[in-house]
Order: structure tokens, then sequence, then C-alpha cells
């Protein structure tokens, strides 16, 4: 599968919806603005899993293939490693930004977002099998610095 990088002065706000589609309206508007030349065209969604949201575990899993076709293409060789892990900042829907770790662990060689993923699903109280959608991008303002947009559907109240 091939990756293609899509520069944000190519890619009006209607191209940019798959990475920020569910946030609220004035989060889109900020997100346009400093969403970089370089972003993930494919977001990835995925069920969350009894892992994901246990307190424990304390990270969140990305899809090997997802993280290998869509997000290695666009680190920086030599100065993002992976097996030492990236400082990154994630953003939720309301534009809070929780300050986690992407790495791949190498016992298992699983792609994960940590340090600060617990937070996150706390906060949001997300729970196993609920859905979220994970893009990233690069900030354009300053250092370029690599970011995680997660969204999700809250739960209906019964």
């Amino acid at each position: 599968m091939q990756t293609t990088v899509i520069g944000t002065k190519e890619a009006p706000v209607e191209k940019l919806n798959s990475i920020i589609g569910k946030y609220s309206e004035p989060f889109k508007k900020v997100l346009t603005e400093i969403i970089g030349d370089q972003y993930c065209k494919e977001p990835l969604k995925k069920p969350l899993t009894e892992s994901d949201v246990k307190d424990d575990q304390a990270r969140l899993s990305l899809k090997k293939d997802w993280v290998k076709d869509h997000i290695v293409p666009l680190l920086r060789p030599g100065v993002e490693d992976l097996t030492k892990g990236i400082e990154v900042t994630t953003f939720d829907m309301e534009g809070n930004q929780f300050p986690m770790t992407f790495k791949t662990w190498s016992s298992s060689k699983m792609n994960v977002l940590s340090s600060g993923w617990k937070g996150f699903y706390q906060y949001h109280q997300l729970k196993a099998t609920q859905e979220v959608t994970v893009g990233m991008f690069r900030h354009k303002l300053g250092t370029e610095k690599l970011c995680f947009v997660i969204s999700f559907e809250k739960e209906k109240a019964y």
C-alpha cells in the first residue's frame, strides 16, 4: 500500500475531514491551522480491546500494518526512533492535549501510544468495544512535532 502525503495548501478542509470529521467546530478550525504539510491520509479505526482500557497496561495498541504503511514513511530517519519512543501530543475532540509516547515495544513488536493514554481513556470514560479513530499529523507551528488526534462516538446514556 502506497502512502500519499498531501500538503495542507493542496488539501482544503473537506479533504482533512478524514482526520477531523468528528471534532467540535471550534477545534476543527484550530486543527486546520496547525496541521502541517505531512499527515496520515488514512486514519485508523479500531474497536478498543479489554487490554487497551486496562489500568495496569495503560497503552493503546495500533495496528502494525497501519503504522508501517501510514506512519513510518512520515518519520524522520535518525531523529525519530520508534524503538526508543517518540514524545507526541495527542488531541481529543475538544482540543485538550495529552502528552504521550509513541513507540514499538521491542519484546512483542507492538506499536503503542502510552505514557498518557491511561489519562486519556479515563478522562473520556472509554470502554472496551468502543470504536476510536486515530489520525496523525505534524504540527506546522514551530517544531513540526508529531501529533495524534483521537476521536470516538460518545456512548449513549439510557
